[in-house]
């Protein structure tokens, strides 16, 4: 494809160059470049990618898109913003996929994995096909491709949705995350529905303060990005959005008075409820857990409503989905206690999980938990907190600790720890931490393993290491 062909929609301020040479792929790392590539140069936060163009064009690249003239022979596109146009034209050179393709973003702090596969589980229930991006990979149908990033970034999201639509998939689901939409990944992408689930605390190492956070996630809700939006009027933020958006918007909830609601709802076995679908009634049963999962129910739910599923198909994909990997996960350790695993990672997740299973726990709640390295500090103290006011004994541990000493993101969950109120212990080895609370464990208690879900690896000193909580707890259970 030419340059100038991928240039469409994009504003340029200039070329220097011929505009015309043909392009054979597209690279934001300059160790990747091959022949005909077509290099972006994008500020970051570590490095600044106009340095690296010069050797872009040795590995080949005969164009850099930047936002200020670099030493190259090659054809150069300056423009105002490297990233928005990255999107843009990693858009062109697929073919502008996400044009062919229904796509429903689901965007908020919590709940964004599971409502994206119940998502999937009912479209697949009402005959069509499905695609999944997000936090656990690139799903298409059940085929797995790993991705590095919960939204991945526009070269590699635009190569994923033309796969897609080659496989002829009808409807494929994502998670937005507030860096995805920071960092302009989604230009060009267009949404015939886009969810959002809540706004609570987390990645304020990036955004710094809640107020950027919530403007970041507010961004989405616009008819630049979404034909139909489907909105938490539970939520403060939700109530701000509904009211000041533009555009087709819906509400769903379970205590304000929405299109799309909740009512009934029985937690004894799973979830069940009785769904309003605007006039239309529906009785709604899952196996998963807790409230946090009837809200993620029935933003699904109301999301397939509004692309015209009938409810029938709603309720049969609804009750299909066991679990989601990684998201309350329940295991029966054959000696009268269970064992949840679950992803919570932040002070709201933490807390929707501990009182979800506090409702199964018959006698002690055993918690453990850790915080990520080189992120929010802030709530360290604050998951401390509730830990030790939902959990009767908590052991707190590593997380990711990423470049931080581990033992320094310990002591900064331990202030937040009430004494008195739920006794703890600090053990730093993460699978060290878990066979100590499986050891202890009683009948009738209940171990909740926060923080990692699914994650098959920890990040130590900036190398990844095969680990795995639910590998971790299997093996520790055959054991015993």
């Amino acid at each position: 494809m030419r340059v100038s062909e991928l240039l469409e929609g994009v504003e340029v301020k200039k070329v220097i160059g011929d505009a015309g040479v043909e392009v054979c792929g597209l690279y934001c790392d300059s160790r990747l470049v091959s022949t005909k590539g077509l290099f972006f140069a994008l500020a970051g936060t570590s490095a600044d990618g106009h340095s690296f163009a010069p050797y872009a064009e040795e590995r080949g690249a005969v164009c850099v898109v930047c936002e200020r003239e670099v030493p190259v022979t090659v054809t150069q596109v300056i423009v105002d913003d490297s990233r928005k146009a990255m999107a843009k034209m990693s858009s062109n050179f697929y073919g502008n996929p996400s044009e062919k393709l229904k796509i429903v973003g689901v965007t908020g702090t919590n709940g964004k994995t599971s409502t994206t596969f119940l998502l999937k589980s009912i479209v697949e229930a009402s005959g069509g096909s499905a695609g999944v991006l997000g936090t656990s990979g690139c799903f298409i149908g059940d085929k797995l491709l790993p991705t590095a990033l919960t939204t991945p970034d526009p070269i590699e999201l635009n190569k994923l949705l033309s796969l897609m639509a080659d496989y002829g998939v009808d409807v494929v689901v994502m998670e937005v995350s507030a860096h995805a939409l920071a960092l302009k990944k989604l230009e060009g992408v267009k949404f015939e529905v886009g969810i959002f689930t809540n706004l609570t605390q987390d990645h304020l190492d990036f955004f710094q303060n809640m107020e950027n956070y919530k403007k970041t996630k507010k961004s989405f809700f616009s008819p630049k990005f979404c034909k139909n939006m489907l909105i938490n009027a539970d939520d403060p933020c939700g109530r701000e959005i509904a009211s000041e958006c533009e555009g087709t918007a819906y509400t769903y909830a379970l205590d304000t008075p929405a299109r799309f609601s909740a009512v009934d709802i029985d937690y004894s076995n799973g979830i069940s409820y009785l769904a309003d679908f605007d006039g239309e009634a529906a009785n709604i049963t899952s196996p998963l857990y807790g409230r946090f999962n009837v809200y993620n129910t029935l933003a699904a739910a109301s999301a397939c409503k509004i692309l015209g599923i009938f409810a029938n198909d709603i309720v049969k994909g609804i009750r299909a989905l066991r679990e989601v990997e990684g998201r309350f996960n329940v295991i029966d350790s054959g000696k009268g206690f269970k064992v949840i695993i679950d992803y919570a990672h932040t002070p709201d997740g933490v807390k929707n999980v501990l009182t979800a299973a506090r409702e199964l726990c018959k006698r002690k709640l055993i918690c453990v938990f850790g915080c990520g390295g080189n992120r929010d500090k802030s709530k360290r103290k604050v998951m401390g907190n509730i830990v030790s006011e939902l959990a009767d004994f908590a052991v707190i541990t590593s997380d990711n600790p990423r470049y931080e000493d581990p033992m320094d993101i310990i002591n900064e969950i331990e202030k937040g720890m009430k004494k008195g109120v739920s006794a703890y212990i600090c053990i730093e080895n993460r699978a060290k931490a878990i066979h100590y609370a499986l050891y202890t464990a009683k009948e009738g208690d209940i171990v909740a393993i926060l923080g990692k879900g699914s994650e098959r690896y920890q990040e130590i000193a900036g190398i990844r290491y095969p680990y795995s909580d639910m590998e971790t707890v299997n093996k520790l259970l055959d054991k015993a």
